[in-house]
């Protein structure tokens, strides 16, 4: 079909108001079909009767005139364009110009009106349809009143034989409008439901398809991260023996030989075994990273602050240091693995205790508060504290603020801690100061309805 000309006031084009909206398709097929049935009624129907009837000569030429202007605009509306308001407002023309005169309210024109009626509800949109509705009901109202007022604008029938014939004629061509533009939408309906039937297979097909692709990737992506995790473990583990041979080697020679080396070469010795040190813990860090995110959760209710008293007591055991006061708030009972969450307790307790380590009076905190409508428990001291604006480093492996000749440390003690707590369906995050102290704060997803009985801290 050829791309329709630009449109005019008065002229709408059937790719304009009907294909490129919602059931434009079968609008389309509607207005076509009309177009033709009017057409074809018109000569086939309405001539003949009409000149059974004896009709005035006028009426004739109006309804032929009326059957070439319908079949007019189905030609053009098969090459694009659409003329709704323009029919509608033909129809009434005739309808009350030619047809209504010759019989009046006792002739079929009621029932062309009804047809007549069918266009606005289907072809137009918005405020134009309830005009088009208006005026279509408003119509004949009118020349019911005029025929009323003046009966002799009227031309009865001659015989009642005339009337019936009359009356048979408007229902045929009304039953055949209507009957037309329902077959239509029927037509319509199937073709949807056998297009609606073709997209939901495709769908299913699609779904399928990509089902099998994400099955795939995420096979390949958990083969691809047991590779890494399993890769790391080995390397981990294969380390810690020729660090440990370097170590213990290094400490012989300076038993040994301690007589017999100088100063220097004791402090190079020294500081050969501290490295060796270092990276051993590391190591372990990075093992316990790993079994972070590989070993399985067994979810239960726990009381998060036996399992802080407990860890509390574990670091503190043979500790020289200052005196720490630890405060224990009751907090609510959390749902999660008791080890991982014991391990979250342990990482926190101890990055308190190491940034207190130079505070007079340290303290260390357990609490919790309510956050965004979840439970946020935290842990609180009042050590070296931290910038802000290096907030979101934290929790990056190996990520440190402060140097290593500040604080001892590794840099994975907090990765380890957020990799818990998301696989705990929770967040975490933390607050500061520099010289003020710092809050670390992390949530936990909500327990189930059937949750497990309260495992106590010994276990």
């Amino acid at each position: 079909m050829p791309s329709p000309p630009p449109s005019h006031p008065g002229v709408e084009t059937i790719h304009e108001p009907f294909g490129d909206e919602p059931g434009g398709d079968l609008r389309q097929r509607l207005y076509l079909r009309m177009c033709l049935v009017l057409g074809a009624i018109s000569f086939l129907v309405i001539v003949p009767l009409n000149a059974f009837l004896r009709l005035d000569p006028a009426v004739h030429v109006g309804v032929i005139l009326f059957g070439a202007f319908s079949l007019s605009l189905f030609w053009l509306a098969r090459r694009g364009r659409a003329y709704p308001a323009l029919q509608l407002g033909v129809s009434l023309a005739m309808l009350a110009a030619v047809w209504f005169p010759n019989g009046g309210s006792e002739g079929s024109v009621i029932f062309y009106f009804f047809a007549a009626l069918l266009q606005p509800s289907f072809f137009f949109r918005g405020r134009a349809r309830w005009l088009g509705i208006a005026a279509t009901a408003g119509v004949p109202v009118a020349l019911l009143a005029l025929e009323r007022a003046f009966p002799q604008l009227v031309t009865p029938f001659h015989t009642p034989d005339d009337r019936l014939f009359d009356l048979a004629t408007g229902v045929i061509s009304a039953s055949a409008i209507t009957v037309g533009l329902l077959w239509v939408i029927i037509e319509g309906y199937h073709r949807e439901r056998e297009r609606l039937g073709e997209s939901r297979a495709e769908i299913r097909m699609l779904n399928s398809e990509l089902e099998a692709r994400v099955r795939e990737r995420t096979a390949e992506l958990e083969r691809a991260l047991g590779e890494i995790e399993s890769f790391s473990y080995t390397v981990s583990h294969d380390l810690r023996a020729p660090l440990r041979a370097i170590d213990g080697f290094s400490s012989l020679v300076v038993e040994s030989s301690a007589g017999r080396l100088d100063e220097e070469s004791q402090r190079l010795l020294g500081v050969v075994r501290k490295n060796a040190q270092h990276m051993a813990r590391l190591i372990d860090d990075l093992l316990a990273f790993s079994r972070a995110g590989r070993s399985e959760l067994r979810r239960w209710r726990v009381d998060l602050t036996e399992l802080a008293r407990s860890a509390f007591a574990e670091l503190t055991t043979g500790a020289p240091a200052t005196p720490v006061e630890l405060r224990l708030a009751p907090v609510p009972e959390a749902f999660g693995d008791p080890a991982l969450l014991r391990q979250v307790l342990a990482n926190l307790l101890s990055n308190a205790l190491k940034f207190t380590a130079k505070v007079d009076r340290p303290v260390i905190e357990l609490g919790a508060v309510a956050s965004s409508g979840d439970t946020a428990y935290f842990v609180r001291d009042n050590g070296a504290g931290f910038d802000m604006a290096f907030a979101n480093q934290l929790f990056g492996v190996f990520h440190r603020l402060h140097g290593a000749d500040e604080f001892e440390g590794t840099g994975v003690g907090l990765a380890i801690v957020r990799r818990i707590v998301e696989r705990h369906g929770g967040r975490v995050w933390a607050e500061g100061r520099v010289g003020e102290g710092a809050t670390f704060y992390f949530t936990l997803a909500p327990p189930a309805p059937s949750a497990g009985a309260t495992v106590p801290a010994a276990q």
